[in-house]
């Protein structure tokens, strides 16, 4: 089924939304 497929996907896109989350607050600091 697609059921992996999907999982996959919502992994890789919290993995890549943690990812910007983090370099966000890093400028954010940076700029202080």
């Amino acid at each position: 089924g697609d059921g992996a497929g999907i999982t996959r996907g919502l992994i890789q896109a919290s993995t890549s939304g943690i990812i910007v989350a983090d370099e966000i607050l890093k400028r954010r600091n940076w700029n202080k």
